[in-house]
């Protein structure tokens, strides 16, 4: 999803963990998480040299700010509480910013059904706290935040997207989630103009 919104990220692989690759490393570093994870795996291509980046202003170029704004949407889209002050989980890459390790997106999922938001293009409290502690959160602040352009992306969010995502998971892999996932994001999607613009308003204080 991050690769259809312009953003760059690590190119996701499923992994097969085979009963004969186990036997290689018995005894070695690894052996217990490899015998845990039999079978298909989520995992990433793996990228040398990256490197944690300060989130401050002195060092953002514009063109590095308009990066940090997409992946700022692209995780209140998908709900991702996984970067945050603590994990930034974004790296600089040749002037480019590179995201990776979403484990924790798509958190609205988890919640009741009677929990979850029901103008996910509103944020709530839920989502207050989550975007407060996101990692661009204090670097955009105050900033000129414009989302119209970039929401207009989301509209490559549609029925054959969601086609095309769920031919590449595995069958054992699949469940309601998906279609929970489905629903939040193409609700967005309807009501894009109005994410766009809150999306500027909780950055403006």
């Amino acid at each position: 999803m991050a690769a259809e919104l312009d953003i760059h990220c690590i190119e996701p692989v499923l992994i097969d963990i085979t009963a004969e690759f186990v036997k290689t490393i018995t005894g070695r570093q690894g052996y217990k998480a490899a015998v845990q994870s039999l079978g298909l795996n989520f995992g990433s291509v793996y990228r040398a040299g990256l490197q944690h980046i300060p989130a401050t202003a002195a060092f953002f170029t514009d063109d590095l700010l308009a990066q940090a704004r997409r992946i700022f949407m692209f995780d209140m889209l998908i709900g991702n509480a996984d970067r945050g002050h603590a994990k930034a989980n974004v790296a600089l890459v040749n002037d480019q910013l590179l995201a990776y390790d979403h484990e924790l997106a798509f958190s609205f999922a988890d919640l009741l059904s009677f929990a979850r938001n029901p103008t996910p293009w509103i944020p709530n409290d839920f989502d207050a706290e989550m975007y407060r502690h996101h990692y661009f959160y204090n670097l955009l602040r105050g900033e000129n935040n414009q989302f119209a352009d970039i929401c207009a992306l989301l509209t490559r969010f549609d029925e054959l997207f969601w086609q095309k995502a769920k031919a590449l998971v595995p069958q054992d892999w699949q469940s309601s989630d998906i279609d929970i996932i489905q629903q939040h994001v193409s609700d967005i999607v309807l009501h894009k103009e109005e994410f766009a613009e809150q999306l500027t308003l909780i950055l403006a204080a």
